[in-house]
């Protein structure tokens, strides 16, 4: 019987030398665990500058470095941000507003797939202005 566990053991323990053996490259050193990759840090802010024109609102703000698009949100009265829309470029007209009603956007640089969006600007409100009438005629 001691015989038998002596001999189990041995095997078990050729099995895990041979095991680890096959897992050394050519150089014999063993192969290290690859180690996570960290999450770069987020990108900083655009600065946004919002302005009313008659019945859009035009939106500019600067480059970020490292940024492959921007993500727009907007809030209205109730003040819960919705996303809008992305873009590539360094400005936008939003021109689904109502003439009369104050709303608020956040602009936020995106790196990308594969990292997580950057820090949103600071809010910026603006009040729509009236679209001017088009087509009327005088009698």
């Amino acid at each position: 019987m001691k015989r038998k566990i002596w001999v189990a053991g041995i095997v078990l323990i050729a099995a895990a030398v041979v095991g680890l053996w096959a897992n050394l490259p050519a150089g014999g050193q063993p192969i290290a665990d690859p180690t996570p990759t960290q999450q770069a840090a987020p990108l900083p802010a655009p600065e946004v500058t919002v302005a009313a024109r008659a019945g859009m609102v035009s939106l500019t703000w600067n480059k970020i470095a490292g940024a492959e698009s921007y993500l727009i949100y907007r809030a209205q009265d109730d003040g819960r941000y919705e996303f809008l829309t992305a873009t590539q470029d360094i400005n936008h007209l939003d021109r689904t507003v109502c003439g009369g009603r104050r709303y608020l956007y956040r602009v936020a640089a995106d790196a990308g797939a594969e990292a997580r969006p950057g820090r949103r600007s600071p809010a910026k409100g603006v009040v729509a202005e009236l679209a001017a009438p088009t087509g009327l005629r005088v009698r």
